[in-house]
Formats: structure tokens, C-alpha cells, sequence
């Protein structure tokens, strides 16, 4: 199944050494990707007292948007940051992509989810396209809050187009939850081009979970622990819930790097949720990678 280690197996849900041929991958990002993992593996198997696991699931966040294999983003409500690639509760996003348009009307460019998260603000680039004299582009960010509610900022930039300059966008209601922001671009002239890129969004810390994608498991199993690089501060902090019958029944606010006795109905479909915990100024908590061990 890939990579073992002392305790037992590694379940389906993890970066193996196949999944990763099956990337479009270099043979030396192979090899650096597989010794990751098994340092991964042999960190969190280290962390318990006997080494004595059965099966583990594995995750490096390693793609651009941390999506690939374990993780469920259907039910997933962390944005990846994928500016320091990790999963927190107080992420950085960023799309770089340039866009640009000619209308003398606003038109929408990009749509942005924040997963019902809070957001501090935006930030990009803008300016009009280069050679056509003095001239505006216009860049409004459109808030849409979960009350069904939008409010928006709107920065302009008059110039000869040389050079795109940094602009701000503070959200109006940074007390208020945010399902996306859409960001649109106009021009002052219909011959000259309003050109924006670098959206990075800067989030609030904000109770989130990462969870795990449903793994076939055997009936059976009485402890779980969870490894991972995490970093956390203020009152920020890291803990996971366990179901093995497929979500139907939890056992909830674990504690990393122990072993945790299962107290939910058994059963061979095994989710886990990550909990990114800490809501506030300075109360971080985000996971780099994670291990979750399974003790029959």
C-alpha cells in the first residue's frame, strides 16, 4: 500500500508512493515528496509510546490549493493558505491571476469564497493599461456576508499605466461572516484597459475545521491519536473528533500526540475533523501536515 512503518499499514487516504506516480511530478520531487512523508510517518509513530499503531492516515498539503487526497473540501470550512502552505484559522489567500477589461462599466472579474469565515481585508494591484495617456482604473471588492447582506470598497488608480500600484480594500463589517467576495474592474476610457492582479485576502481567526475524507477501515478500533506540525498561539489550539460508522456518531475535542479512547458507535468508515480553535485577534492555530494513528 506504499509506505509502512513499524506499526502497521498506510490507509488509502494518504500521499503513497503510487498516488504520487500518478502525478505529473519530476523523479526528484518524487523522491523529496516520498522522504517528506516518511519522516511524517515516522515522526508521528515516534510520538507514541510503543510505535504501535495499525493503520495511518497521511497528509502534506503538498498541491497548490492542499487539496489533494485526504481532504474533504466539501465539509472542509478552512481556507488553505496557500501563501505559507498550511491549513489555519486565520489564512492568507492569495490569486494572482491579472485580469482586465475596457468597459466604462463595472465588470466582475473574480469570485473569492471565504467559507462562512471573517475577513480583515483585501488587497491588489491596479492600473490603467500602459500607452494610452492619463488615465483611471476603477477596482471595487464586494463583500457578501452570510445575513445576505453586501457592502463594498471601491480604490481607483489615475496614472500613465507604467507600473501597477498597491491598493487596500478593508471590509466595511469585519464583525460579520463572509460567504465570497467578488471583485470587479472598469475603465474611464473604453479604448484603455483597467488592469488588477495579486488579490490577496487576509483573514480574521475564526473557529474552522479541516476534515478527512472517509476511509474504509476494519471494525474495530479503540484509540486513535493525531500527529502534527502545528503552530498555535494565544488561546489558539489544535484538536480533532473521530467517527467510525461514517459521521453518524462522534467522539469529539481530542488532544493531539495521545492516545484517545474511542467512546462513539464502532464501524469501518473512519472520519476525522481537524478543529483550527481560536476566534480573535492573536489566537492562531494552523496544521502544516497530519498523521492520524488508529489502535485496534
Amino acid at each position: 500500500m506504499g509506505f509502512s512503518s513499524g506499526g502497521g499499514e498506510i490507509l488509502d487516504g494518504s500521499i503513497t508512493s503510487e498516488k504520487l506516480n500518478g502525478n505529473v511530478l519530476s523523479p526528484i520531487f518524487e523522491v523529496i515528496q516520498e522522504n517528506a512523508i516518511q519522516m511524517l510517518i515516522n515522526s508521528a509513530g515516534a510520538s507514541t509510546t510503543l510505535n504501535d499503531w495499525e493503520d495511518m492516515i497521511v497528509d502534506r498539503f503538498i498541491d497548490a490549493d492542499g487539496q489533494l487526497e485526504s481532504v474533504d473540501i466539501g465539509n472542509t470550512t478552512s481556507i488553505f493558505d496557500n501563501i505559507n502552505s498550511k491549513y489555519s484559522n486565520a489564512s492568507i489567500f492569495l490569486n494572482a491571476t491579472q485580469t482586465g477589461t475596457t468597459s466604462t462599466s463595472y465588470v466582475l472579474q473574480k469570485t473569492i469564497s471565504c467559507n462562512d469565515s471573517l475577513v480583515k481585508k483585501g488587497e491588489n494591484e491596479l492600473k490603467p493599461e500602459d500607452g494610452g495617456g492619463t488615465r483611471t482604473a476603477y477596482c471595487k471588492y464586494e463583500f457578501n456576508y452570510t445575513d445576505s447582506s453586501t457592502d463594498s470598497v471601491e480604490q481607483t488608480e489615475t496614472s500613465t499605466g507604467s507600473v501597477f500600484v498597491a491598493k487596500t480594500y478593508t471590509n466595511p463589517n469585519p464583525e460579520k461572516t463572509i460567504d465570497n467576495i467578488k471583485i470587479y474592474t472598469k475603465s474611464s476610457y473604453n479604448l484603455i484597459s483597467a488592469q488588477e492582479k495579486n488579490d490577496l485576502i487576509t483573514f480574521f481567526p475564526f473557529p474552522l475545521v479541516v476534515q478527512i475524507n472517509a476511509e474504509v477501515v476494519d471494525a474495530g478500533i479503540v484509540q486513535t491519536q493525531l500527529f502534527c506540525h502545528r503552530e498555535v498561539a494565544g488561546s489558539g489550539n489544535v484538536t480533532y473528533n473521530v467517527s467510525l460508522d461514517g459521521g453518524s456518531t462522534w467522539t469529539t475535542d481530542l488532544e493531539p500526540d495521545v492516545k484517545n479512547t474511542i467512546t462513539s458507535a464502532d464501524g469501518t468508515s473512519l472520519i476525522a475533523k481537524i478543529n483550527l480553535n481560536g476566534a480573535g485577534v492573536g489566537n492562531i492555530a494552523n496544521i502544516e501536515d497530519f498523521a492520524l494513528m488508529s489502535f485496534y
